[in-house]
């Protein structure tokens, strides 16, 4: 696979041989070769296109069910209408602002059910630190 970069230069070249006002002298190797790397390119894109998809679809999914459970325990009118602003943004959030909005969300969440989070500290059972103990 021709690299991005080699096919940006090579694709530059073309360019720069068809906006030349004499008849320009192609290198036909050179943009059959470059066309080829640009199909490969392409279709790794789509497949990175793809992957990023089923991520983004799962993060908001996660964010929305973590909104939803404490809209659920936490019901005002505000709290309400912020989840439903929040719902209605997150797809055209990009990578890092998705990332930060299901931070917030985790600890919203976590605030909402602490219960569920800090179990061990509630029963007095202190974390297992020689399984040896056990046997």
């Amino acid at each position: 696979m021709v690299s991005h970069k080699s096919i940006q230069d090579i694709l530059e070249r073309v360019r720069a041989a068809l906006s030349d006002d004499q008849l320009p002298r192609l290198d036909f190797d050179d943009l059959k070769a470059a066309l080829d790397g640009w199909s490969e390119s392409e279709a790794e894109h789509d497949r990175v296109r793809a992957e990023l998809s089923v991520l983004r679809q799962d993060y908001c999914a996660r964010i929305a069910g973590m909104t939803k459970a404490v809209v659920a325990v936490r019901s005002s009118r505000t709290q309400v209408q912020e989840a439903e602003e929040t719902l209605d943004g997150l797809e055209s959030l990009d990578a890092s602002e998705l990332i930060a909005a299901y931070g917030r969300a985790a600890a919203r969440f976590r605030d909402a059910f602490p219960a569920s989070f800090a179990l061990h500290r509630q029963t007095g059972v202190k974390p297992v630190k020689r399984p040896e103990q056990y046997r």
